[in-house]
């Protein structure tokens, strides 16, 4: 998917350019829109556009102009110039080796969508050149990754740093990355490669992750564990751009033809001693949203990090990473027997040997729980926590195996019910979400920044959960909302349309009756004539009441 902004300064043919677009390219193109010039480099800061589509005479900054500042920051971006006929010769002169074409805004929709089409193709061939170059310098040095593994495993699995850096670990940053400052914040990204066994493509992958990040930002990045790469990521840059490199990462290895791994971002800067906590967290998200769900952004509230934070310490880095990793991937199996295998062991030898190795099944067990299982769902109280959390609680060392067995049964039942009512709770948001900025240009990209996940993952996961589209969903809700209107015959088709979220009364109309087949004018007219028709049949019931009322009256007088 590219990004695609169109620039125009005269609302309807925008709004008209924007929706001929969507219908046509929605599977190809994430769509943005800007009224002039500076409102576009706003956008360009935020965003990585791919397509530039603009007017070229527009008050203030004119379009070729803006193409000019654009060339200079952005050179890859691709430029089609809008014009009428009295700018035609302008644009002519104005077409460079960055800009596809100029198109007449009388011609047919034909025309543009051919200009985008090529557009496009300009871009698979770019990227493709680019991932071939990156194929031929794919070279790894011996030493230094096994440096830079066990650098990272320290960082993400050894909670002891809250107390300091160790002066070891210092001196191994400084050698497999002297520019990395080990007291500085960094972003944090996890990339399940799951889907790719091969050794060789995992390096594939990671070779273009770490190329399409610009130079300027100082790199970390190693295998974690077997197919889960970490990356961290120092200097200035806002989570949104590290997701718009990460996407032209995901396009780049699919144009290698590399299977597209999933992505998982921190949402926010950590450091070394906090490091830890996000990487768990990261792991939770990435067994919860699953697998084919592209980049997510992820960042627990605040009773989740209060909860994590409570988690008991690891003693042993190995032994607690190995179990950690069976209760965050929900492997049941795995968990049960790595549990049976250390209890055996445990119940050969002496009693110091039993306690430690349930106390180290515990403290998996119980920051599991705190970290994922919701408190209001539950299943340890205060007397299981107190059981759970001392060894002295059991009869003997079997009896303490067998109530922590069944405590794990519980658990992983009750991570496999979160998941599924996690999927519910994201369509509520989305829901919530669209009610309360149903007057702004609501989509499924902006929703899915929100929410930190990707467009194409959010309408996927709507259309399952929910039954409809989430386009569909948005358009039923601005119906709804504009019908409530429209039975106020004071408020104006303008202000209707800006609080539906639909800029200009014109584009309402066309909006509204394609939806529902008449025009809003229509609609509000009928909606008068019911209204009437039950007024007046209302006053004439009561007429003839009256009548009744007199005819008896006249009655009794003769009587």
């Amino acid at each position: 998917m590219y990004n695609l902004l169109i620039i125009d300064d005269e609302p309807l043919i925008l709004e008209s350019l924007y929706q001929m677009v969507l219908k046509k390219k929605k599977e190809q193109l994430y769509l943005f829109k800007a009224t002039n010039g500076p409102e576009a480099l706003r956008i360009f800061e935020s965003r990585h556009i791919d397509i530039m589509m603009t007017d070229i005479c527009m008050p203030g900054m004119d379009g070729i102009r803006l193409q000019e500042i654009v060339r200079e920051k952005w050179p890859d971006c691709q430029v089609i110039f809008l014009t009428g006929q009295k700018e035609f010769a302008l644009a002519k002169r104005a077409v460079t080796p960055g800009v596809i074409s100029y198109v007449l805004k009388t011609e047919e929709d034909s025309a543009i969508l051919s200009a985008i089409d090529m557009a496009w193709e300009r871009l698979e061939k770019l990227y493709s050149d680019r991932a071939r170059v990156m194929g031929l310098h794919r070279s790894l040095q011996e030493a230094i990754p096994v440096m830079k593994r066990d650098c990272v495993k320290s960082i993400l699995y050894n909670r002891s740093h809250e107390d300091g850096i160790p002066s070891g670990l210092s001196e191994q940053l400084r050698v497999v990355n002297p520019d990395f400052q080990a007291d500085a914040p960094f972003l944090l990204f996890l990339t399940d490669l799951s889907e790719t066994p091969d050794t060789m493509e995992q390096e594939a992958v990671r070779e273009i992750l770490d190329q399409t990040v610009p130079g300027k930002y100082v790199r970390l990045s190693a295998f974690s564990e077997k197919n889960i790469l970490c990356f961290f990521l120092q200097g200035e840059i806002s989570v949104k751009l590290l997701r718009e490199f990460l996407d032209i990462a995901l396009n780049m290895c699919e144009k290698s033809g590399l299977r597209k791994p999933d992505i998982y971002i921190f949402g926010q800067p950590v450091s070394v001693k906090d490091a830890a906590d996000a990487w768990y967290f990261l792991n939770c998200r990435r067994i919860e949203l699953g697998v084919e769900n592209g980049i997510s952004v992820c960042l627990p509230d605040k009773t989740g990090t209060e909860a994590q934070a409570a988690g008991i310490a690891c003693e042993d880095a190995i032994d607690r990473e190995l179990l950690d990793n069976y209760l965050i991937q929900l492997d049941r199996d795995g968990w049960l027997n790595a549990v049976r295998n250390l209890f055996l062991r445990a119940g050969q030898g002496g009693e110091m040997q039993r306690i430690s190795a349930y106390m180290e099944t515990a403290a998996s067990l119980l920051m599991a729980i705190r970290q994922y299982i919701p408190q209001e769902n539950s299943f340890l109280d205060e007397a299981g926590l107190r059981r759970l959390s001392n060894y002295q609680y059991h009869e003997n060392f079997k009896a303490a195996c067998a109530w922590l067995t069944e405590l794990s049964e519980r658990y992983f039942l009750e991570r496999e019910r979160a998941r599924t009512d996690a999927r519910s709770y994201l369509i509520r948001r989305v829901n919530r979400y669209v009610e309360e900025h149903l007057a702004d240009d609501v989509s499924l990209v902006g929703i899915g920044d929100h929410l930190g996940l990707s467009a194409s993952y959010l309408s996927r996961l709507y259309k399952e959960v929910a039954g409809i589209s989430l386009n569909r969903y948005i358009a039923d809700r601005r119906i709804s909302a504009a019908k409530r209107l429209l039975a106020d015959e004071t408020i104006k088709m303008q202000s209707i349309a800006e609080q539906t979220g639909l800029r200009s009364a014109s584009y309402f109309t066309h909006y509204f009756k394609r939806y529902t087949g008449s025009t809003p004018q229509e609609y509000r007219k009928n909606l008068n004539g019911v209204r009437d028709a039950a007024a007046g049949g209302e006053e004439r019931k009561g007429e003839e009441e009256n009548e009744d009322e007199t005819d008896r009256g006249g009655a009794a007088g003769h009587a």
